[in-house]
């Protein structure tokens, strides 16, 4: 007879996570319920437990944040998606933005600051 695992949604923990990626990011709670079009309030009553993270905003979150729900969620999968890797990410948002030309400077510097 196989097991069940149960895991249980704790709305304190998940809150924990977010407020902990949500920082190592360097995102305000204002930052944060901007792009989620949510109130700063609620993002600290999500934050606290106070108040349920629906899925939509926690699948925004999963994206904006590069983690999984099975993380989010449960806590699962830490060491998959959350590295050193933090800074990298950062930076590819920032290129994400960028133009063509900017780009071509971004990559002269690259190659002055590095030496390559």
């Amino acid at each position: 007879m196989e097991s069940k695992v149960v895991r249980n949604y704790n709305a304190e923990k998940v809150g924990m996570r977010i407020k902990k990626i949500r920082k190592m990011y360097g995102d305000t709670q204002a930052e944060l319920a901007e792009y989620l079009d949510l109130s700063d309030d609620s993002i600290y009553k999500i934050e606290h437990g106070k108040q349920t993270c629906m899925p939509d905003c926690a699948a925004r979150i999963c994206d904006r944040y590069y983690v999984n729900a099975d993380y989010l969620y449960y806590g699962l999968g830490i060491e998959d998606v959350v590295g050193n890797n933090v800074e990298i990410d950062r930076i590819n948002n920032m290129l994400k933005i960028c133009s063509r030309n900017d780009l071509e400077r971004i990559e002269q510097l690259l190659k002055l600051f590095l030496k390559i």
